[in-house]
Formats: structure tokens, sequence, C-alpha cells
């Protein structure tokens, strides 16, 4: 095998993986996967598996997080995840999936946003986003939130769940206000989900607190 058709694998073998991982992680980056058990539901040899993902780990896109071989993807991993599946790599229930974890996760930030005034040392509840996520569960606003924790654009504000806008987020909104066709930032969409606003999303915000 030449050099190219080497690398062509390697390739598919690392893209394959990601998937893999984003999908059976549910799109987020709080959980992990033991490799031993990944390499048998998918017919890999464990060897191979690590491998790849070794590769992932080298690019920033997945994360090895205890001495046991398991795997976590990164928030990096996650865009790209999300890149390869808008672009064809998966079926149209998948990219529908994408687009609307995209457009929750910027209704989340916009919605923190306002309710906080747009100020960075101001705390909210995070579940009081879930009208603005359409999400009923505290498990995925949770997942959303870290998302966004994760790039810079929330900050915890502590134990119990508060949640704060950063410098880096505020801009971010800022920017798409001012310029409302620019695209989002990546991992972020407009639509098709509705930007929330504290007024209309308390009623789901109480049905979290139940």
């Amino acid at each position: 095998m030449d050099p190219i058709e080497r690398g062509q694998q390697r390739r598919a073998a690392r893209d394959q993986l990601l998937l893999e991982l984003y999908h059976r992680l549910g799109g987020g980056s709080d959980s992990m996967l033991f490799a031993s058990q990944l390499a048998e539901e998918i017919g890999w040899d464990e060897d191979a598996l690590i491998d790849a993902a070794q590769e992932l780990v080298e690019r920033g896109h997945a994360e090895f997080p205890t001495t046991v071989p398991s795997l976590d993807l990164t928030p990096f991993g996650i865009e790209e995840a999300e890149q390869l599946i808008l672009a064809g790599a998966g079926t149209a229930a998948a990219r529908a999936t994408v687009l609307q974890r995209q457009a929750s996760r910027l209704a989340v930030l916009d919605y923190v946003y306002r309710a906080t005034g747009a100020r960075p040392n101001e705390s909210i509840d995070f579940r009081d986003a879930a009208g603005a996520a359409r999400t009923s569960t505290e498990t995925e606003l949770a997942a959303i939130a870290q998302w966004l924790v994760d790039r810079s654009l929330l900050t915890w504000g502590g134990l119990g769940g508060s949640i704060q806008m950063t410098r880096g987020g505020i801009d971010e909104m800022e920017r798409a206000e001012a310029a409302p066709a620019r695209p989002a930032a990546p991992g972020l969409r407009h639509g098709p989900l509705p930007l929330g606003s504290p007024r209309t999303t308390q009623s789901s915000s109480r049905a979290l607190r139940t």
C-alpha cells in the first residue's frame, strides 16, 4: 500500500471513530466511553481503535480522561463531527439533529445574554433557559450549557447551576445582533429554533424544577 492510500485509510478510520463517539455521547463532552467496550461493539480490533483515537487526541478532537483506556470528545471534536455530518457523512435525521443542537446552543446563549442584561458578573440558573432550548430534560440542557462553557462563551458562576456570560459570549451576541446575516461561530446556528426570551420561557423552566 502506498503512502497516499495509507493516509486515506487512517483518515477514514479517524472520521469513523469521531462520528461513533459523537453519536454515542449524544453530541456532548461530559461523559466517556471505554475503548475496549467500544471496539467490541463496532467490531474493531482494540489496538486499531486506540491508534485512531490517539490521532484524534493529537488533533485536539478527543482526550483520554482516565488511565484506563477511555475516550471523550473535546468541543473541537464535536465541531469537527458536526461539520462532517453536515457535509454529508450521515443521514438526513443526523443532519437535522445537528442543526437543532446548534440552534439550541445559540438560543441558550441568547437567553442568558438577555436575562443577565449582558453583564458578565450577573448570574442566572441555567435551568431557566429550558424554554429557549426547547428541551424538557435537565441532562440535555446541562450538556448544552457545558458546551457553551467549554467554548468560553458562558462560565459557571458557582454551585447550584448558576451561569454567567463571558466577555467572549457577550462579544458573540453583539456581533450577531449587529450583523444577523453573518454566520454564527462554529457550533452555533441561527434557526430553526426561535431565540428564547425571559418572558416566553418561564413555563418550560418551571417544568425542569418540578
